[in-house]
């Protein structure tokens, strides 16, 4: 998995998001959710699940007293390194499920980020942390007047993609995608050709090379390119 995991790396969101289209999968990108914090560029680990639901008042309470178990705080604890959270908060974009305090307890047991359908709060102190956050945007509501943690580990929608426990979720400038975990490596292998193909066409056309016949590529075109592709070294 971890080789999987570096080839799919070295791939954009919106390349692996393309080569899952064309297997027939057009809704394994995250939409409506862009990365919240600066500074990191590309973030690829397995999902961690967790599913909100409206919140009731009298559990609220309870939990407040002590009277019942602080699923949200459950849910965090049980995260594992190399893992990205992924957060059902029905889709609320004015609450945040998360703030800075949350964010660095999380980033020191090395949970990789966190991609959520709500707003998030904090978002200058976590962007200070190195956490990387997408989501919908700010939001100063706590999530807890809103929403409250029902389960976690288990399938879930977010963002109109169903995700479940241990697919792999990459994540860039350009949004999330989830690919599932039964085909991540077919979908690396694809994705990476593809990132080859474009490499060696925008140098074509930066050399002067005809659009029209270039991109997409024609049968010379897809010739030169086998050439240049044999004379590179492939990744383990």
């Amino acid at each position: 998995m971890l080789e999987i995991q570096a080839k799919l790396r070295e791939s954009q969101v919106a390349t692996l998001t393309s080569t899952l289209f064309k297997r027939g999968l057009a809704t394994r990108f995250f939409s409506g959710l862009s990365p919240l914090t600066p500074g990191k560029t590309r973030v690829v680990g397995e999902a961690f699940t967790i599913r909100a639901i409206p919140v009731r008042e009298d559990i609220r309470a309870a939990v407040g007293k002590g009277g019942a178990p602080n699923l949200h705080r459950q849910a965090m604890a049980a995260t594992r390194a190399g893992q990205i959270i992924v957060f059902d908060g029905n889709g609320c974009a004015d609450v945040s499920p998360l703030g800075d305090i949350i964010a660095l307890a999380l980033r020191d047991k090395r949970v990789l980020g966190f991609v959520t359908d709500t707003g998030v709060n904090d978002l200058p102190a976590i962007g200070e942390l190195g956490f990387p956050i997408w989501g919908k945007g700010p939001a100063g509501i706590p999530g807890a007047a809103r929403i409250q943690v029902a389960d976690w580990n288990l399938p879930i929608g977010c963002a109109g993609v169903a995700v479940y426990p241990g697919d792999l979720i990459v994540a860039d400038e350009t949004g999330a995608v989830c690919v599932p975990r039964d085909i991540a490596a077919e979908i690396a292998d694809e994705a990476w050709e593809a990132e080859q193909l474009e490499i060696f066409l925008t140098a074509e056309i930066a050399a002067g090379a005809p659009l029209e016949t270039t991109y997409p590529p024609d049968a010379e075109t897809r010739a030169r390119y086998e050439i240049w592709r044999r004379a590179r070294v492939t990744p383990a």
